[in-house]
């Protein structure tokens, strides 16, 4: 089970928590709100879980673009031209 303590008691042992990190993450709470002290190894392994998910949504949405697209009688060629120029950011 995840440690959890209130974040005035955590300032007084940040650097041990630090520690604790390592081997589970830390609950931090303050007034009925919570975060989340975490080693940066599992962070970043969140955030590259996040990363690959996110692709995964992206090129799912592409292939039913692609498959309206193709429904509806307009060329893939145009769809990849408007994603990609969405993209580029000159959509802003």
């Amino acid at each position: 089970m995840d440690r959890v303590i209130n974040v005035e008691e955590a300032r007084k042992k940040l650097g041990q928590l630090v520690e604790e990190a390592d081997n589970r993450p830390v609950i931090l709470t303050r007034r009925g709100r919570a975060a989340v002290l975490l080693s940066l190894e599992r962070y970043e392994q969140l955030e590259h879980l996040a990363n690959i998910a996110a692709g995964r949504e992206l090129e799912a949405a592409l292939e039913s673009l692609h498959a309206a697209a193709a429904q509806n009688g307009v060329a893939i060629e145009v769809v990849d031209e408007a994603v990609a120029w969405a993209r580029s950011g000159q959509a802003n």
